[in-house]
């Protein structure tokens, strides 16, 4: 098992999913807010954690299936309990190896892609799952110029890309 997984997997059982949850709340429900919701639409999740989410987007009327992938196994078992079965779906996998012949209208990824084993795969995969006017939104802190963040890599000791 990668070191990523094992990490998320102790995350997910000692109440650090719930934890991201409330810190990335702000920004996610800011990006959510600027998601024209206002047609049918498919969406997913990658990195999706204990996926709540998935569960709020869910809710939405328009919202025809809501899917989010995790590499933590853990994480996905978290999220598929009292989950809508109709309109959600959780898979544990990560995007590179995921095997899946639908598209989407929207894709949302926070603090995950660079968890990737390569950015620019994760990239392409993400690109080929959007329907045409598809659209990606992705957030995150670990960036070189974030001096705070720069140091998470060393601190958790498992591979993050940096840009």
């Amino acid at each position: 098992m990668d070191q990523i997984r094992k990490t998320f997997d102790k995350w997910a059982q000692n109440g650090r999913a719930e934890l991201m949850e409330i810190e990335h709340g702000k920004n996610v429900s800011k990006f959510l807010e600027s998601i024209p919701f206002d047609k049918p639409f498919t969406f997913l999740d990658v990195g999706c954690g204990n996926g709540w989410v998935v569960k709020k987007i869910s809710k939405n009327d328009n919202c025809k299936k809501a899917i989010g992938i995790d590499k933590s196994k853990k994480m996905i078992e978290q999220a598929s309990k009292k989950t809508n079965k109709i309109k959600e779906e959780f898979i544990h996998t990560d995007i590179e190896s995921w095997k899946y012949s639908g598209k989407f209208d929207f894709v949302f990824s926070m603090e995950s892609l660079y968890y990737a084993d390569s950015i620019e795969i994760a990239l392409q995969k993400i690109y080929k799952l959007l329907k045409p006017g598809g659209q990606l939104f992705c957030g995150t802190d670990f960036y070189t110029d974030n001096k705070a963040t720069a140091r998470w890599a060393g601190i958790m000791k498992i591979q993050m890309h940096l840009h």
